[in-house]
């Protein structure tokens, strides 16, 4: 079956302004230094275009979901996700790689629909673009053949791709060319890996939002969100250094760096 429904829940606080400005910071998680995310990209694969004063610009965006033409993202979802990325405000917010390339792709309509065609051509859009690491909002729940085979060209070619838990069915759990990224509230930032997944501790962060608006994001789009913009860090110092790297060198560095 092609269709596919998207679990999103609408945020049930929204606020206008954040009260003192707020930073992502990779220090707390291990990574030391300047790093910006610069040299590196991402695609973000959800409810289309950001708008938001504090979010850095994009570099390029697609639609691949059906009777949908505009690109805007109406629902919230990347610019949730987009916010813990690509902020780059230091009176209000400031994400963690504001200086990496932002692409978006569209594949989750304003009713919470997406589609097996979406979301493989989301993934060979990403790979076309070169991007170093893309975000995965949704996954069928049944495995599908023509996902599989794009997952694995994304892997051959480097392309890290992060998606929670909570998106991912049993059916899934076992793929070695996805990240799967679990949520945990703590007081003391970490990442641990549990089985086959990436488990981020954090505590309340903010985000953006629709509107020019805020809220505390949720765990998981925090977790995978601080999951991939570390990746993100961690190959651009693997780029500085000339150093080769795959999807599973970067995932042993994002477990090593937390273990200090």
């Amino acid at each position: 079956m092609n269709h596919i429904k998207v679990k999103y829940t609408k945020p049930e606080k929204i606020i206008s302004k954040i009260k003192d400005p707020f930073f992502y910071s990779a220090e707390p998680f291990g990574i030391k230094g300047k790093c910006t995310g610069h040299r590196t990209s991402f695609s973000i694969i959800g409810s289309g275009l950001p708008s938001h004063k504090n979010l850095t610009e994009f570099s390029d965006v697609e639609v691949f979901i059906e009777k949908t033409d505009m690109p805007d993202d109406n629902l919230g979802i990347s610019t949730m996700y987009a916010g813990i990325l690509s902020a780059n405000n230091p009176r209000e917010i400031q994400g963690l790689v504001p200086k990496a390339k932002a692409f978006y792709v569209k594949a989750i309509n304003e009713n919470q629909h997406s589609s097996i065609t979406a979301l493989g051509s989301s993934i060979l859009w990403s790979i076309i673009q070169k991007v170093d690491v893309a975000i995965l909002t949704s996954l069928p729940k049944r495995k599908s053949s023509h996902i599989e085979q794009v997952l694995r060209k994304a892997y051959m070619m480097n392309l890290c791709i992060f998606i929670h838990k909570s998106d991912v069915s049993k059916e899934w759990e076992d793929n070695p060319h996805i990240i799967i990224v679990d949520s945990k509230q703590s007081e003391i930032p970490s990442i641990k890996k549990i089985n086959n997944t990436l488990v981020v501790s954090t505590n309340n962060n903010y985000t953006t939002y629709l509107n020019n608006k805020y809220i505390v994001a949720d765990e998981k789009t925090t977790a995978t969100s601080i999951a991939a913009g570390l990746a993100l860090i961690l190959i651009q110092k693997n780029k500085n250094n000339k150093k080769k790297y795959t999807p599973i060198s970067i995932c042993d560095q994002l477990i090593n760096i937390s273990k200090g």
